[in-house]
């Protein structure tokens, strides 16, 4: 963000004076999936010191509204995610990788990219759409005329079942590239968290 504009508004970021400014949570519709993969093929995805799980990919999806830091806006977002095990030294720590998450709006983008770490993407298509009568509810992600998902979840039971809890327990994984300012070629490969870099004198 331009140093000018001052530190970027986000979700992780209250003004002082809350009597002027909302602190609220807005409202979120939540989606999870979770269906049985390709174990080698999940492998061929796995960085340096991750091995899969168990053979799952997980996609959650939500639509947030009424957000006090959008001014009231929403945007959706989608994510896919695998269960993972990252070896720190000796120590094994159960996780999700997340693949990728894609989002229909630049500032949860810029602001989870940049605060959290987060390998986010930009969706302009993230069409969301419920069908109480049916108890159903389905998802498109796309961007420039490509699709890239697409879902549809009939019989929706109210809450998550015991085992996607289980599954989105431990730490969240992200493997992100960080591109060098001013160097085109060269790129800097992150896990779960930003890199910090000297300062050049």
């Amino acid at each position: 963000m331009p140093a000018f504009f001052g530190r970027q508004g986000g979700p992780r970021q209250h003004v002082a004076d809350l009597s002027r400014h909302s602190n609220a949570e807005g409202t979120t519709s939540a989606t999870w999936l979770a269906v049985d993969a390709d174990a080698g093929q999940l492998k061929a995805l796995m960085p340096r010191g991750f091995q899969v799980q168990e053979p799952v990919l997980i996609v959650e999806a939500a639509s947030l509204r009424d957000l006090p830091w959008l001014a009231g806006r929403g945007y959706e977002l989608v994510s896919v995610v695998v269960p993972v095990i990252f070896t720190v030294g000796r120590r094994p720590v159960r996780g999700r990788l997340e693949l990728v998450t894609w989002e229909n709006l630049a500032d949860p983008i810029i602001s989870g990219r940049e605060e959290l770490g987060y390998n986010k993407v930009y969706a302009d298509e993230i069409a969301y759409r419920r069908e109480p009568s049916r108890h159903s509810v389905s998802w498109n992600v796309g961007w420039g005329g490509t699709r890239f998902l697409e879902f549809e979840v009939t019989d929706l039971a109210p809450n998550p079942s015991e085992q996607t809890q289980t599954w989105r327990s431990g730490p969240t994984f992200h493997y992100r590239v960080l591109a060098r300012t001013g160097e085109w070629g060269p790129s800097k490969w992150s896990r779960s968290r930003p890199t910090q870099r000297r300062r050049r004198r």
